[in-house]
């Protein structure tokens, strides 16, 4: 059944049980004023997602709790990050440790080494941090950037694997499209960005890209009493508190995706890092006055996809990705670095 008999029975079923009074309406319904409100409310019914048992279906059908949140609707509700706009979905609250970093709570459940209750995917890659099961570069992308995100509260392991005790963020970028923007805001916050999309006439490949930075100061609040001054078992270190001073809520974010495509094969490259001060202090005990990067988070990856045809109608979908996850604390005191190989294949 195409969309246009659809329309026209959702419009006659509508029609049937309205009152006498009320049918004169319907002239205008049938010039197409309320056509286009049925049409847009059949998109959404339309609506697909893959991420709940990574077989597409509407979301109206897949079996358990998701939400889908648009990039372009958030930035209208206010929001700036995947971050920010997560505080959109039922059950899931976004916060801030002391030392600054992003954590996603899920029905209450969450802390300081345990955002990886969340599993947190881009485009469909998982980007947990093996060391800290976080993904905070994803977390702080802009809004701008970004197409949809799809959310699963409640488990996802049988699924997805190791972190999706509490759930699933697969957060969708742009694609197919040519533009520029420019942000800035308060606390000397600023935001540039491109993406776009490279092709010949003989469309026999394509190179998308999305690439953006940002940076802001933060609010930076007066902190008089820290953990420092407060433990009496510190002894006579109380006097070498910082406080009171100002908290260090410095942001950065950077982030390049480029995905290139020849025929049936493909080519993805993704770089996003992030990194942030260290608010109330490392050990909850405020740093001396400085207005840098004191936690800085890195991932890149690179995936390689292809489509073989093993026999007659039998294809061979597979994959060859590699990650690189780089951290470091205080610039250089504690660097941290993980590589990995991933390998997969379907067949059709």
């Amino acid at each position: 059944m195409n969309r246009s008999m659809t329309i026209t029975m959702f419009a006659t079923l509508f029609l049937s049980i309205l009152p006498a009074h009320s049918l004169a309406a319907s002239a205008e319904m049938e010039e197409g004023g309320d056509l286009e409100a049925l049409e847009s409310l059949l998109t959404v019914l339309d609506e697909q997602t893959d991420i709940a048992t990574k077989t597409r279906m509407n979301v109206d059908f897949v079996p358990g709790l998701v939400t889908v949140l648009h990039g372009q609707e958030m930035l209208e509700r206010g929001a700036l990050t995947v971050w920010e706009a997560l505080r959109f979905v039922p059950g899931i609250e976004p916060s801030i440790d002391k030392t600054g970093g992003r954590q996603v709570l899920v029905r209450g459940v969450g802390g300081g080494f345990a955002s990886g209750n969340m599993k947190i995917l881009l485009n469909g890659v998982p980007f947990n941090a093996t060391l800290a099961a976080t993904a905070d570069p994803v977390l702080n992308l802009p809004l701008e950037q970004i197409k949809q995100i799809e959310v699963i509260r409640g488990p996802g392991s049988a699924v997805h694997g190791e972190f999706a005790y509490a759930g699933v963020i697969n957060v969708m970028t742009l694609e197919d499209e040519q533009k520029g923007f420019v942000r800035g805001g308060s606390f000397d916050t600023y935001l540039v960005g491109v993406m776009g999309k490279v092709q010949p006439k003989s469309k026999s490949w394509s190179l998308n890209y999305n690439g953006s930075a940002w940076q802001t100061h933060g609010n930076r609040e007066l902190y008089a009493d820290d953990g420092l001054f407060n433990n009496p078992s510190y002894g006579g270190l109380q006097s070498q508190t910082n406080t009171p001073g100002y908290t260090n809520e410095g942001l950065q974010s950077r982030a390049m995706l480029m995905d290139f495509v020849y025929g049936d094969y493909g080519l993805s490259l993704k770089y996003v890092e992030d990194g942030h001060g260290d608010h109330y202090g490392t050990v909850h005990a405020l740093s001396e006055p400085y207005s840098g990067i004191s936690y800085r988070n890195k991932f890149l990856s690179l995936e390689g996809r292809g489509r073989l045809e093993v026999a007659k109608d039998v294809q061979l979908d597979a994959k060859l990705g590699w990650m690189h996850y780089a951290n470091a604390i205080d610039l250089a005191i504690l660097p941290y670095y993980h590589s990995m190989f991933k390998f997969s294949a379907l067949d059709i």
